[in-house]
């Protein structure tokens, strides 16, 4: 049959008893084996079974009588690539079997091998891997190197509740409750009752009614990590400490002489003074800035969320800031919603308002004008601050948000006020990352004026 075929060319070797076909394969290589179940020496699945046994790595084919079809769709179960009904088959059918269970073959043969190196990456892997079956509260995989961490054996973690244990009772919820995919950080409790920190990211598993039936986590220890950001918060907090008491006496003399004495002063005096209590407050400002990008970078912020209206905040810092607006003569122009309801930490959102309206303000020459806009697209709040002012090179974007990003205003013959060490619009960048917003700028060029805008997930009852 298989010389009927054309533009293919079989190379055939048969044998009548399966113990002499078994011994051709210790001194040669077949790319397929058409296999009867019944041969003189072997029977039915034990066929099957015997040759399975000693021959793993080639294709085999079962040729088959009618009445064994159920013998040979157990043996296709068992690893045989295909069956074929005796009489019930062409040379073109028999020619493409063989060449699909080849094809096949290779398919298996190249998933399982890399299958195996995803395994060896696994086990050696300088990241834990953890997997829960979250059905049936099982762990289904933990690789050496988190075993490692934990100082557990395998044995001793067969089942999610001894992971409840490890995990702080805090973190738990947050860990393998939330239905979030996102970077976390949370404690472990290590069998010899040492706490660790641990990062990394959870992936969950679906079954096809999407609901959540696993949960995958990617992990490092960053106990050590930890442990060097507490000294240096410690130093941050005594050094804040340390730096304001002497600030706070030299503006409190300051404004002491200016209130008490200021009619036994002379005018040259007073503006000296004035500029005393103008860098106290200056200086204030920046380690107060120096301070909260620490806290930041060092994820120490704890967001209180609440459902907050855009509009109030934004009318709020217009309000406070319409004396330094007269003082600069520009003119403002509001087109926002009256409502506009996001989920934020109210303290921090409203830095983040400032931060953008003191940058125009002060960025744009005087009688400059400001546009204040919303937008609600797609399920999204977008609030724009747009100025008239000196605008953005190529230079200036790159490092606008940058820490200490201060861009270098003097001696260019602008009329902008230029103060600050440059955290500002970085602090906002940061706050709106740690709410799962964006913020951006936009300028076509220097003289043509800048746009920042930041947006939200919009609020819906």
């Amino acid at each position: 049959m298989l010389k009927d075929v054309s533009n293919l060319v079989f190379k055939v070797e048969a044998s009548n008893l399966l113990i002499k076909a078994l011994k051709l394969f210790e001194s040669r290589k077949f790319d397929a084996i058409l296999l009867d179940l019944n041969l003189p020496d072997s029977m039915g699945i034990d066929t099957v079974s015997k040759t399975l046994e000693d021959i793993r790595d080639t294709p085999i084919i079962i040729l088959t009588g009618l009445n064994e079809e159920k013998i040979a769709i157990s043996s296709v179960k068992m690893g045989i690539q295909d069956y074929l009904v005796k009489d019930h088959f062409d040379s073109v059918l028999l020619a493409r079997s063989i060449q699909y269970a080849i094809e096949r073959k290779q398919m298996e043969t190249n998933l399982k091998e890399s299958e195996k190196r995803y395994k060896d990456l696994i086990e050696t892997s300088s990241m834990g891997l953890l997997e829960i079956d979250l059905i049936n509260k099982n762990i289904e995989y933990i690789n050496p190197k988190l075993l490692k961490i934990f100082g557990y054996k395998r044995t001793e973690l067969n089942n999610a509740s001894i992971l409840y244990k490890t995990i702080f009772p805090e973190d738990i919820k947050e860990i393998l409750e939330s239905h979030v995919e996102k970077k976390i950080e949370f404690r472990v409790i290590t069998k010899n009752g040492k706490i660790k920190w641990l990062s990394g990211n959870r992936l969950h598993h679906y079954n096809e009614n999407g609901e959540i039936t696993a949960l995958r986590l990617w992990l490092m220890d960053i106990t050590e990590k930890k442990e060097l950001e507490e000294i240096k918060n410690n130093l941050v907090t005594r050094f804040s400490h340390e730096f304001k008491t002497p600030l706070i006496s030299i503006k409190g003399f300051a404004d002491f002489l200016l209130t008490v004495h200021n009619k036994n002063l002379d005018d040259k005096t007073i503006s000296f003074l004035k500029k005393i209590k103008d860098g106290g407050n200056r200086l204030k400002e920046l380690v107060n800035s120096f301070i909260e990008s620490s806290q930041l970078d060092n994820a120490l912020t704890k967001l209180k969320l609440h459902q907050e209206n855009l509009t109030d905040l934004i009318k709020t810092g217009l309000e406070e800031m319409q004396g330094l607006i007269n003082l600069r003569d520009h003119t403002i122009n509001l087109d926002i919603h009256d409502q506009l309801i996001a989920s934020v930490d109210k303290e921090k959102i409203y830095s983040v308002i400032t931060n953008l309206l003191l940058n125009a303000i002060n960025y744009t020459p005087k009688g400059g004008k400001i546009w204040i806009q919303s937008i609600v697209n797609e399920g999204s709040i977008i609030v724009s601050v747009k100025d008239n002012g000196i605008g953005l090179d190529d230079i200036d974007k790159k490092q606008l948000f940058k820490p200490f990003g201060k861009i270098e205003r003097y001696g260019k013959g602008w009329d902008i006020v230029s103060e600050g060490m440059g955290m500002g619009l970085y602090l906002s960048k940061e706050i709106m990352n740690l709410h799962g917003g964006k913020i951006g700028a936009e300028s076509k060029g220097r003289n043509k004026g800048t746009t920042f805008y930041f947006s939200f997930p919009i609020v819906t009852n």
